[in-house]
Parts: structure tokens; C-alpha cells; sequence
């Protein structure tokens, strides 16, 4: 039963942070829109179900942003050169040794990615059956805040867009004027 409650209180912190993102997402469209006022009058109802799309939203351009390269939540990626020579550089400052590649014995090619993630994988499946009750916490933390980083920041980034998009231009009274959905209020 403590297994099901620590399962359920993962599972609801992280659909947590794609509700808040895809919520922020939501009313940046909706102050896009002027229609703001709509959040005023909503039922509970209302609210249940923009909370299902806004986890969808909040989902959707995490996954976006990781498909386009933007963001990574894998494990293990391979940087550009000019990444990983400023943050070696910076390592290197804050750690006092040099930047190494990892797995060296694994050739530059093709497949290097595949046979990294292959033998990541396998060290991380060890480092879980070896782990410690408070390594597993640090690492459920760790996860929990890359998760804040790939979907929160990248939702309050796209909406604060849109916000700064409506202020800029004039956009909204264009959009009222030829749309059929909305009307002014």
C-alpha cells in the first residue's frame, strides 16, 4: 500500500506541472484574445475540463520542444561542439579538472548515441536495484525539476509570447473583426 501512495504522489506532482503549464498556455491564448472574462463565469465543471486540456497542452509542447531539439528529457544527449567546449570550460572552473567524454571506447559514428544510451540504461537500471531510499529521492527531485524546466518554462515562455504578441500589436482588433467565433465585449 506505501508503494501505491509513493506511485500515486509522483504520478500527481508531475501531472501537476503539465496542468500549470498547460494552463499558462491557455490564458495566454485567451489574453491574445481579450476573452479573459471567460474565467470569471466558469463552473467547476469548467474547470475539470480545462484542466484535462491544459495537462494534454502542457504535455504536447514538452514533447514538441523535445522532438524539435530544443529541450532534451532524456538521459544522456550529445552536445555540439560549441556547447561543450563552454560548458567545459565552465566545469572546469567550477570543478577544478577537465571535461571528459564519456565512454571513450565507444567510436565517434552513427551508432556512438545508440551504444551510450544502451550502456547508460543498463547503469541506471543498476544504480535503481543498488540505490539507497534517499538516493531514489534525489533522483525522483532531480526528474521533478527537469520536468519544471521542459514543460513550465517552455509553457510560460509560449505564453509569455503571446502575451508580449498582444501587446505589441494590434492583433486582437484585427482578429475581431474578421472572426465569426468571438465577439468584442
Amino acid at each position: 500500500m506505501d508503494e501505491l501512495v509513493k506511485a500515486l504522489k509522483n504520478f500527481i506532482v508531475r501531472d501537476i506541472i503539465y496542468i500549470i503549464g498547460g494552463a499558462s498556455v491557455i490564458l495566454g491564448f485567451l489574453c491574445l484574445l481579450k476573452r479573459m472574462d471567460i474565467v470569471k463565469g466558469a463552473s467547476t465543471v469548467s474547470y475539470l475540463y480545462v484542466a484535462g486540456i491544459s495537462w494534454v497542452i502542457g504535455y504536447c509542447v514538452q514533447e514538441l520542444f523535445s522532438l524539435l531539439h530544443i529541450v532534451t528529457t532524456s538521459s544522456y544527449f550529445n552536445l555540439p561542439d560549441y556547447f561543450r567546449w563552454l560548458l567545459g570550460r565552465s566545469y572546469e572552473r567550477l570543478v577544478g579538472e577537465p571535461w571528459e567524454v564519456i565512454f571513450p571506447d565507444i567510436p565517434v559514428g552513427p551508432l556512438r548515441h545508440k551504444r551510450v544510451s544502451k550502456r547508460l540504461h543498463e547503469a541506471d537500471m543498476i544504480i535503481r536495484e543498488k540505490a539507497s531510499v534517499d538516493n531514489k529521492a534525489d533522483r525522483e527531485r532531480i526528474i521533478s525539476l527537469m520536468m519544471v524546466g521542459t514543460t513550465i518554462g517552455l509553457c510560460a515562455f509560449l505564453s509569455s509570447f503571446l502575451i508580449v504578441f498582444e501587446s505589441l500589436s494590434g492583433f486582437s482588433n484585427s482578429f475581431y473583426e474578421t472572426s465569426l467565433c468571438f465577439s468584442p465585449t
